[in-house]
């Protein structure tokens, strides 16, 4: 895995804290999809923290 910022590891942290809440996943599992995600570049994480998500497909209004 790349260095992390501070910034970044606490955006990723409060994500996966997030997918266990809601989803009622494991910590390890919520990494493990959160990574696939990043992975796929679908989930980045700045350095200067924050989240950007990629948007696929079309909007539908």
């Amino acid at each position: 895995m790349a260095v992390t910022s501070l910034r970044q590891a606490q955006s990723r942290n409060v994500v996966i804290s997030e997918l266990m809440e809601t989803m009622g996943w494991s910590k390890a599992r919520a990494k493990s999809a959160l990574r696939e995600l990043e992975e796929h570049q679908l989930v980045v994480f700045p350095s200067e923290g924050g989240m950007n998500l990629q948007v696929i497909g079309k909007a539908v209004i």
